[in-house]
């Protein structure tokens, strides 16, 4: 994080052919800061699959806390382009989270609907719901570890997608 509110980042994971590459490399910035009782975020991702395709998204959220509990509400935008079949690409979305007093977990829900050209290319139609529940431990400040079960409402013929356990690692500084 940057002054001002300012930040910037990068994101890497290998994909198995995801989108025509192997791997996935997201660059991302924006602007995040209190407006009023309102923590809000604003930014600008750009996806890119080395051997295969890239898009650009511009994404919004705005979040409350009230005690334990925060909730947010966002939404990301992709105009039309390229990447995404010539069609642009809307997401929104709700997330619940709650810290564990005296401990370092946080549990998190979320769901959200898509519809636009990632939800098209997938094979799944116009449009999609999503949904997580998990639960999130940071340790020494700098590493985050979570499991999360995740799935959607995508069923498509001969592509199927299933509901998963995902184990994820962070870290930030």
């Amino acid at each position: 994080r940057l002054p001002h509110g300012v930040f910037v980042g990068a994101f890497g994971a290998s994909r198995g052919g995801y989108r025509g590459g192997d791997a996935e490399v997201d660059v991302y910035g924006g602007w995040s800061g209190a407006l009023g009782l309102v923590s809000t975020t604003a930014g600008v991702t750009h996806y890119a699959y080395p051997g295969g395709g890239q898009f650009t998204e511009a994404f919004a959220s705005a979040a409350r806390t009230l005690g334990p509990v925060t909730g947010t509400l966002g939404v990301n935008y992709a105009p039309r382009q390229r990447g995404l079949g010539r069609e642009d690409n809307v997401y929104v979305y709700g997330q619940v989270s709650a810290g564990i007093p005296l401990t370092p977990l946080t549990v998190r829900a979320s769901a959200g609907r898509e519809a636009g050209g990632r939800v098209r290319e997938a094979g799944a139609g116009g449009a999609k719901i999503d949904y997580a529940v998990g639960v999130e431990a940071r340790l020494f400040g700098l590493a985050t570890l979570g499991v999360r079960y995740v799935g959607s409402d995508v069923r498509c013929g001969a592509r199927e997608f299933h509901d998963a356990i995902v184990v994820s690692g962070g870290v930030s500084f």
